[in-house]
């Protein structure tokens, strides 16, 4: 199920982001790199094919602010995680 492949792309771009201390991933460095653009790649596709319409407010807060707690309607993912155990 794609959704869990983009959740293990965000972990790895997070090592990425925190690389010291993940220092057990230098031993991979090659394959991370090819690994880390796959990933970024991946998600780029993902957000582009899912394309959230959420309408983006704005507020003047010292100029024009993006307000971003915006309502979402969800999948229950909780759901969706037991299904995929089945």
């Amino acid at each position: 199920i794609e959704v869990f492949h983009s959740l293990h792309c965000l972990n790895m771009i997070r090592k990425e982001i925190y690389r010291d201390y993940y220092a057990d991933l230098i031993s991979m460095r090659p394959f991370w790199k090819i690994h880390i653009e796959h990933c970024l790649e991946a998600l780029r596709q993902n957000i582009m094919c899912t394309s959230d319409l959420t309408p983006l407010g704005l507020e003047w807060v010292n100029g024009i602010m993006p307000v971003f707690e915006q309502p979402h309607t969800c999948r229950d993912f909780e759901r969706l995680r037991a299904w995929a155990g089945k």
